[in-house]
């Protein structure tokens, strides 16, 4: 794809889910900060059931050894069908080049995992102990995925070692994905008619449908059942109630990965396995009230009282400075901030400064409010933050200040009348975040009702390739390469859309040695591409590449079925074939 800089090939089965997009962020990160080409391919889970996958899977046969020097593989997902041995046995042919497995353990690869025992007996704990649930079912993951077993392994082990009700009819198979989790709750109360007070899910999208089942039941959560989930994407943290989860760090393990392959270049001699840390996040759909109601004992954070009662504020603070930080560093943790790492130090600060009234230190002349708005604005523009948890972030702050502030009542009067500024002030954060995220929701599904629109009504290939161009260009996508032709031989070139310029049938014969025209590479500066198959009714019609503008994995999948029914559209159409008569068939 690339001429200079090293090229990492990614297999991905999609990126229309939030699991899968925030790895392959996590990818392009740190690919940009080294100056690294990607090339994502993205086709779909192996040997799934659906027989439109097995085509969708022809697109990771582009991909070979010569034009990569590093290959990421998406195991977790991929093999959820095939199993991780058919997973290696497919990837054996790049084993010569460094590979490096997210979610499985890919045989020649390094891979990057993560403590999935811990976090699950996390989650179980706390729902037995702080919870006190007893009857506890679970939802399991795809049989050939190794992170689902894993994850069911612990809880059997938890069942035992907690003494819970240890009945097989409690647990039920699943597949990582939303309607499984609806399915599971049917099984469970409609077919089997038991009772139990949790439900614990292998993944979030199984936990997500399962609370819209138990919802249309009318059975409440948590009340009734408490609901947790795994991987804590941006679904879990938005959901009503909030879905408590086990995080697993998913943009971490993407640029981990991109760094094992590109450590690997240079010959380094590296561990073949990473671990990184998987955390119980609880939240109101096991009864969490707030992130400060966790099962780590937020309140044995507090200095004590009896110590801190006869000191001044400055003397009491400095003596609770670490419990305050440590507090504060694990409320932000869990709320899933994207932040840097000093951040928890600076609020402090400047919480401290502005209730003496005193101006001075790291934020002259910056009140704790307005430096509080600004740290929001800034995350809030990745539209991935939950504004409102911020207000917990508050609350602990607010909780140990009073313990430093009982011997200075004036100060006490400004510190409460800064937090009450300061929540009404995320108030109306939230409110505007959650209004532009629904209109750019909402604008995005508009745009790409339009492009379809647009796409699907084109008479002849010139004009399907005007109105590509002009949807690219709406969107922000550089550019977009469509290749046709069996995959017995060479491709032919059917549009090339550059910059909002147009090029019809570009010359040359396209394969997976040669993928795009000369005239789509970018010598002088790196980039990330998305290469997927474009199929219609279980028949393979060619490629398209995109270079991708956002990376919001949506847009491109539905810009992928669109272009397949659209040719396929102009191919079968008298009209269409006689406009085009050059166009490959």
């Amino acid at each position: 794809m690339t001429t200079q800089r090293a090229n990492i090939g990614v297999f991905v089965d999609t990126l229309d889910q939030d699991y899968q997009q925030q790895i392959v962020l996590g990818i392009d990160a740190e690919a940009r900060s080294l100056e690294l080409d990607v090339t994502c391919f993205i086709g779909g889970q192996l040997a799934a059931p659906d027989p439109g996958q097995t085509q969708l899977n022809a697109v990771y046969d582009l991909c070979i050894a010569e034009n990569i020097q590093a290959l990421i593989v998406l195991s977790g997902t991929l093999s959820n069908y095939c199993g991780m041995e058919a997973l290696g046995a497919f990837c054996r042919r790049f084993m010569r080049l460094p590979v490096c497995s997210i979610g499985g353990n890919l045989s020649g690869a390094v891979e990057v995992a993560v403590d999935n025992r811990a976090g699950v007996r996390q989650a179980l704990t706390h729902l037995a102990q702080t919870c006190g649930r007893r009857r506890i079912a679970f939802v399991k993951g795809p049989p050939g995925n190794d992170e689902a077993q894993e994850r069911f392994e612990v809880y059997g082990e938890a069942v035992a070692d907690l003494r819970l009700a240890n009945e097989a009819e409690l647990v039920v198979e699943g597949d990582f994905l939303e309607p499984s989790g609806v399915r599971a709750v049917k099984i469970l109360l409609d077919d089997r008619r038991l009772g139990f007070d949790a439900l614990m899910c292998a993944s979030d999208l199984m936990a997500i449908g399962a609370m819209r089942a138990l919802a249309e039941r009318k059975v409440a959560v948590p009340q009734k059942v408490a609901v947790v989930g795994f991987d804590d994407i941006q679904s879990a943290r938005f959901a009503a109630p909030s879905l408590a989860t086990v995080r697993q760090p998913l943009f971490e393990q993407g640029r981990r990965a991109l760094r094992e392959v590109v450590a690997r270049i240079s010959e380094k001699d590296l561990p073949g396995r990473v671990f990184l840390d998987a955390t119980f996040i609880p939240r109101e759909s096991c009864g969490a009230r707030s992130l400060t109601g966790n099962s780590s004992g937020a309140g044995s954070m507090l200095a004590d009282p009896e110590l801190l009662e006869p000191l001044r504020f400055e003397e009491a603070y400095r003596l609770a400075l670490p419990r305050i930080l440590a507090d504060v560093r694990r409320v932000i943790e869990e709320a899933g901030f994207d932040c840097d790492p000093t951040l928890p130090d600076t609020l402090l600060v400047q919480a401290a400064t502005d209730i003496q009234g005193r101006r001075r230190g790291l934020l002259q002349g910056q009140s704790f409010v307005s430096f509080l708005e600004d740290v929001i604005g800034q995350m809030d523009s990745s539209h991935c933050s939950d504004v409102s948890a911020w207000q917990e972030v508050i609350t602990v702050m607010r909780r140990h200040f009073s313990l430093c502030l009982r011997q200075d009542p004036k100060w006490r009067r400004s510190a409460d009348e800064m937090w009450h500024m300061a929540r009404s002030s995320v108030s109306l954060l939230a409110e505007r975040s959650q209004a532009r995220r629904w209109l750019s929701e909402s604008a995005l599904s508009q745009t790409l009702r339009l492009a379809a629109h647009r796409l699907l009504n084109a008479t002849d290939w010139a004009e399907l390739g005007r109105a590509l161009a002009d949807v690219s260009a709406r969107l922000g996508i550089p550019g977009c390469f469509i290749a046709l032709g069996s995959p017995a031989g060479p491709a032919r070139g059917a549009l090339l859309v550059r910059q909002s310029e147009l090029e019809l049938n570009p010359a040359g014969e396209y394969s997976e040695r040669n993928l795009v025209p000369e005239a789509f590479r970018q010598p002088d500066r790196r980039g990330m591409w998305f290469v997927q198959s474009l199929v219609l009714r279980g028949r393979l019609l060619g490629y398209v590449v995109f270079e991708t503008g956002p990376l919001d994995g949506r847009i491109y999948a539905s810009l992928r079925d669109s272009l397949s029914a659209a040719i396929e559209g102009l191919r079968s159409s008298p009209a269409g074939a006689a406009a085009t008569s050059e166009t490959p068939r």
